[in-house]
């Protein structure tokens, strides 16, 4: 290799430098300065979000306004339709409708896993349902199968 070098003449040796600190500059900057930049515009934008999110937080907080909950409670729906429809509400398919009876089974293939315990969040916190029992497995990337047992549902 120092002797293919040494056969170059200084122009030659020259032209090479300049195109190999090219590549090198060329190569500092796809790997560095640009993600850099990237990522200061990403978190300029997210904290432009996060402030206008603790402006309007403030302003409910400030405003006295009150939690009303997403489903009221509808006289004429019992607590397992209530609870299926806040699963359609969530964006999830029902796939075996429970019946009015306790336990409430709800069985849901495949779903997103942030919408399953979306759901389960909202259907203890608005409906007063307890799960008796829940068993969730893997149906792939970012999916699961999900079958949910609520006791102790009240009654409309």
């Amino acid at each position: 290799m120092m002797a293919l070098w040494r056969q170059r003449t200084s122009r030659e040796k020259l032209l090479l430098l300049l195109a190999a600190g090219l590549v090198a500059a060329a190569l500092i900057v796809q790997v560095l300065v640009i993600p850099s930049l990237s990522a200061r515009d990403q978190a300029a934008v997210s904290v432009r979000e996060a402030e206008n999110t603790l402006t309007r937080l403030e302003r409910i907080k400030t405003s006295g306004a009150a939690y009303v909950p997403v489903m009221p409670a509808s006289p004429s729906e019992d607590s397992a339709a209530r609870a299926a429809r806040l699963a359609t509400d969530t964006g999830l398919v029902v796939k075996a409708a429970p019946t009015s009876t306790l336990p409430l089974h709800f069985t849901f293939e495949p779903a997103e896993p942030t919408r399953v315990f979306t759901w389960i969040e909202e259907a203890e916190n608005v409906l007063g349902l307890t799960v008796e029992s829940a068993e969730i497995t893997s149906a792939g990337p970012d999916l699961i199968n999900a079958t949910i047992i609520f006791a102790g549902a009240p009654q409309p």
